[in-house]
């Protein structure tokens, strides 16, 4: 009894609880061990740390319902309490050898062609950059068609659009190089697996952010130089063979334009530098801006009408007025000055070359 009183009780680990609400339903996690596996609970936390909100993120919909999320609350602190251990096996928590254990029956997800989607989907809503990988690289994703590839590509470019923001400090930078670098081994994985025939540049594989949309350009040049023109010939021959007996035919509302590279890395150039100038404190710019962008998306949308290759390609090689370039700020530009390497000088309209 003397020992037992004699013994200094040390706390190492305690929880904070926080709710996502989603369908209606409150989901209860650690926000404290969550906040260190997706930046989106890194920014609630260090948010309701502020004051300024209290620990409910409130989600319209999730990928997959409650369930899924569920699960991936389960992924996050489990692998949270991994790290906890490994970081006290390697004494950083001041707590003695062997307190704290890895547990080899952790909860660990099951992913099958069925949710593979859903799980990826929902890593990069969440920013989870070990869920994004370990999702992407598992064997049901590589099970995937490239139909499905191609959606889920489409869906995840969307997805890098969507803003996370934090304080300025080294460790935010460091957390969103992390979540960047996911994202673009994501893209990387998924346009390598895309068959030639469904890697088209079109205006939904531009919807994401610079890098990203530069990402899809560079992945898609590799696919052409690995492959090369006999080969890609003969796939899309094929692909057309099997489509008359294996498959419905396509609805013309479901076909998408595709442009080549020039016209990709272009229309990326433009729909940019416009959306920077729809933040500008001059009235004038933003109304110009609003006018581009309006014509920009009708120009983007695939109509009955639009079956020449060579009209679609004209269409995204609208100049953009100079009121709108003396507004774009630098680091726009550097953002998108990996795709100048793609563009042909002697077909990029005056202003924007």
């Amino acid at each position: 009894s003397e020992a037992a009183a004699s013994q200094v009780v040390m706390e190492v680990y305690r929880p904070e609880f926080a709710m996502f609400r989603v369908e209606d339903q409150d989901v209860k996690l650690d926000l404290k061990a969550c906040a260190s596996q997706a930046a989106c609970c890194a920014v609630l936390r260090s948010r309701h740390e502020a004051g300024s909100e209290e620990p409910l993120l409130i989600l319209d919909e999730f990928p997959g319902g409650v369930e899924t999320l569920k699960d991936i609350i389960r992924y996050m602190q489990a692998n949270a309490a991994e790290e906890r251990a490994a970081a006290a096996a390697a004494g950083q928590l001041g707590v003695p050898a062997g307190i704290l254990k890895v547990d080899p029956g952790a909860f660990r997800l099951a992913y099958d062609t069925e949710n593979i989607c859903n799980y990826l989907e929902a890593a990069a809503l969440l920013r989870c950059p070990r869920l994004m990988r370990d999702t992407v690289l598992a064997p049901a994703a590589k099970e995937l068609t490239s139909r499905r590839v191609l959606a889920l590509l489409e869906r995840v470019m969307q997805l890098t659009m969507t803003l996370v923001e934090g304080n300025a400090n080294e460790e935010d930078a460091a957390a969103k190089e992390e979540v960047h670098q996911a994202f673009s081994q994501v893209i990387q994985r998924l346009c390598a697996r895309l068959d030639a025939v469904d890697f088209k540049l079109t205006a939904a594989l531009a919807a994401g952010t610079p890098w990203a949309s530069l990402e899809v350009l560079r992945a898609h040049r590799i696919k052409l130089e690995n492959m090369g023109r006999m080969n890609y010939a003969l796939q899309s021959v094929t692909s057309t063979f099997q489509s008359f007996f294996y498959e419905e035919k396509e609805d013309k509302s479901q076909l998408k334009q595709e442009w080549k590279e020039h016209h990709f890395a272009l229309h990326v150039y433009r729909k940019h530098i416009i959306e920077s100038a729809l933040s500008s404190p001059k009235p004038a710019s933003r109304a110009a801006a609003e006018a581009a962008l309006q014509e920009q998306q009708e120009c983007s949308r695939w109509s009955d009408d639009e079956g020449d290759q060579s009209v679609s390609e004209a269409k995204t090689e609208s100049d953009v007025p100079e009121i709108i370039c003396d507004v774009v700020e630098e680091s726009t530009l550097a953002d998108l000055s990996g795709f100048v390497a793609y563009c042909d000088p002697l077909q990029t309209p005056p202003v924007l070359a």
